[in-house]
């Protein structure tokens, strides 16, 4: 599964995070990428993209 991350590296991103003061902390990168593109995108767009990711 892409963007599977251990419970190690997790750990590490959000013990990282929190001691950067981060308001969001999102791992893996791309994952935490992906969602901010989505984020300023119109709702219309953002639902009719992820029905598509849901799918394949």
């Amino acid at each position: 599964m892409p963007g599977r991350v251990s419970v190690e590296e997790a750990v590490k991103a959000i013990r990282t995070g929190l001691a950067a003061g981060k308001m969001h902390i999102a791992f893996p990168d791309g994952f935490g990428f992906i969602l901010r593109l989505l984020s300023g995108l119109p709702a219309f767009l953002q639902r009719a993209l992820l029905r598509r990711m849901v799918r394949s």
